[in-house]
């Protein structure tokens, strides 16, 4: 079977600007098409997506990220090529360097974007502001970074079709609490960042203010379907 994967930093087109990773496979025989099942899965094995029936022509490539599919690529993640009876035959896993507190080379322990400063957005020569392309707008330093995906305790697997949603899954009060305060620091962040330049006079493009608004929105949505999770959490 010659199918290469490779994992990649890319802009996002869904949540415009913010950096994602991505997962691509690609069919490197140049003589005929691949036929395959695959699966997406987190490292504990508690939450596979299955893609039944895919194939790739000659020299294909198919895309697996939050653009594409749904899924947020996070530490430990892995793709896999299954053979019979979902047996793993081949795999690949997002593993990213991680580094000790201070140690970053880029913001050196601060998590702020060294390209902007933590601001999100950066200044062109000819005056001009635009969302920094390094850090997708975010102000998070990318080097050190991690996406690290929130432990389930129950997981109904995935449907075996391409679009697969997501199942629902019981978790415990604190670890929703937990990603609602990281949720709320978010956005609040955003709306300080515009707080700031309205009291500075500084002008932006339109298209940084339509990402950061696209961005708050997307975190909005996120923020109340956990309250409804926290609610419903307390009253089961």
């Amino acid at each position: 079977m010659a199918l290469k994967g490779t994992f990649e930093k890319r802009l996002s087109v869904k949540v415009k600007g913010v950096v994602i990773y991505s997962f691509t496979l690609t069919n490197t025989e140049w003589l005929g098409s691949e036929s395959f099942d695959c699966m997406l899965c987190d490292a504990a094995g508690q939450q596979p997506w299955y893609y039944r029936n895919q194939k790739l022509k000659s020299g294909e490539a198919m895309r697996f990220d939050f653009d594409t599919v749904g899924w947020s690529w996070c530490q430990g993640d892995f793709f896999a090529i299954l053979g019979r009876k979902d047996k793993i035959e081949k795999s690949w896993q997002l593993r990213l360097k991680e580094y000790r507190p201070g140690e970053c080379p880029e913001c050196h322990g601060t998590c702020k974007c060294g390209h902007c400063n933590g601001q999100g957005y950066s200044f062109s020569f000819n005056g001009g502001v635009s969302q920094c392309p390094y850090c997708g707008g975010t102000g998070i330093c990318q080097t050190c970074y991690i996406p690290r995906r929130t432990p389930k305790v129950a997981v109904v697997p995935q449907t075996p079709y391409m679009g697969a949603t997501r199942s629902r899954n019981h978790r415990s009060t604190a670890v929703i609490q937990n990603e609602i305060n990281d949720v709320r620091h978010q956005i609040e962040q955003i709306e300080w960042n515009w707080k700031m330049r309205d009291l500075h006079g500084q002008q932006v493009s339109h298209s940084l203010f339509q990402s950061e608004n696209q961005l708050r929105y997307t975190l909005q949505m996120r923020l109340s379907k956990l309250e409804r999770e926290l609610s419903e959490s307390y009253n089961a």
